[in-house]
This record gives structure tokens, C-alpha cells and sequence, in this order.
């Protein structure tokens, strides 16, 4: 049976996950984590995409973004083709680093950039523990991914 296609249109957001294959860990080390969001930043500059909201977890991510060009599949292969080279290649091991293909789950701008919406994430026990944009975040403003992790 054939993977069904994806949804891509000009200025769509996306509630984008990917998960580590065997629930394994994906960023066991915070150089890890900014060493993915090196890429994210490169695709950023390089496909135009927004990113609004992230949350990096151990053994998987979560990205909200907005996709001016209707370029959502070039862009994530770019950020997961790209990280899982450098992960292996660090590590010295084969094989794929994540579980199936990344999630992207179409969304409602206003429902996602609402205050109730953000305030109903950070109420979550997961922000607690997880590397978070919405800490870094201000209403209405997409994310400067410059920052690093200490």
C-alpha cells in the first residue's frame, strides 16, 4: 500500500513530531539538541519556513511552523537527512535514527497562536523537563533560533 501524500499548501502551519526509532534517544546531549537546531535554523534560511514553537524532548521533537512556499517535505527531509548524518556519523553507528517518517498534523493558525493555546502547553508536566521555545517565546512572534542550551 502506498504512503498517502501529504498535505502541502503556501502558508499552511504544521504541529510537526518525530519520534526516536525504539523510543530511543534522538538528543542525549545538549551539543545534540543545538546541533539540531543548527539545522532547523539552516532550513529556515534556506526554505523559508517559519518556526513558531519547539520542544525538544529526548527521544523525540515537536515543531509548529508555517510554510510560505509549500515546501514542508524538502524541508523536514533537509533537518532529518541532515541530523541523523551527524548522529551516526558521531557516534559511529548505521541504520536510521527515527521511527517511520515525521508526523505532520495540519493546523488552525488561530487555535496555535492563541494565549489559552500557549498557556495550556506550559501547563503541561512535560515543559518542566523538555528544552522549550514557548519559555523563549513572545506572543505573536516567530523564534530566533540563535539560542544555545546550558
Amino acid at each position: 500500500m502506498a504512503r498517502p501524500l501529504r498535505i502541502e499548501f503556501q502558508g499552511a502551519y504544521y504541529h510537526i513530531t518525530q519520534r526516536g526509532i525504539e523510543r530511543k534517544p534522538i538528543f542525549p546531549t545538549k551539543t545534540d539538541k543545538n546541533k539540531f537546531l543548527y539545522y532547523v535554523d539552516v532550513a529556515f534560511r534556506r526554505y523559508g519556513v517559519l518556526i513558531h514553537a519547539f520542544v525538544l524532548m529526548d527521544n523525540h521533537y515537536h515543531l509548529i511552523l508555517k510554510t510560505p512556499r509549500a515546501n514542508l517535505s524538502k524541508t523536514m527531509h533537509f533537518i532529518n537527512t541532515s541530523y541523523a548524518a551527524y548522529f551516526n556519523s558521531k557516534r559511529k553507528r548505521q541504520g536510521p535514527l527515527y521511527q517511520g517518517r515525521f508526523k505532520a498534523i495540519l493546523v488552525q493558525q488561530d487555535k496555535y497562536r492563541s494565549e489559552e493555546h500557549t498557556s495550556e502547553l506550559q501547563s503541561h508536566s512535560f515543559i518542566s523537563y523538555a528544552v522549550s521555545s514557548l519559555k523563549k517565546k513572545k506572543q505573536n512572534q516567530t523564534l530566533s533560533l540563535t539560542h544555545t542550551f546550558i
